[in-house]
């Protein structure tokens, strides 16, 4: 079975959705960020490749906004510990 990238139904309550998107609302918008944010926790750790710097990027940023090389200096470098 091969999985599609486009979503007919909210991941959230099954419902119809608007082409492009993964939830049919605000409400189930702010469940699935809630659900992606505890499984792989509030921030991520991304590496510049260009600098070979870490940051701590918010995983909700990731997700209504998506990530660009570019955009990692916006963020505070990783601290360990």
């Amino acid at each position: 079975m091969s999985r599609s990238t486009s979503f007919e139904k909210c991941l959230i309550c099954g419902a119809p959705c608007p082409p492009g998107r993964v939830t049919c609302s605000d409400d189930c918008h702010e469940g699935f960020v809630h659900d992606c944010e505890q499984m792989f926790g509030a921030y991520k750790k991304v590496i510049d490749l260009e600098t070979g710097r870490a940051h701590r990027v918010p995983t909700r940023e990731i997700i209504e906004k998506g990530l660009r090389q570019v955009d990692l200096k916006n963020y505070p470098e990783w601290e360990e510990g």
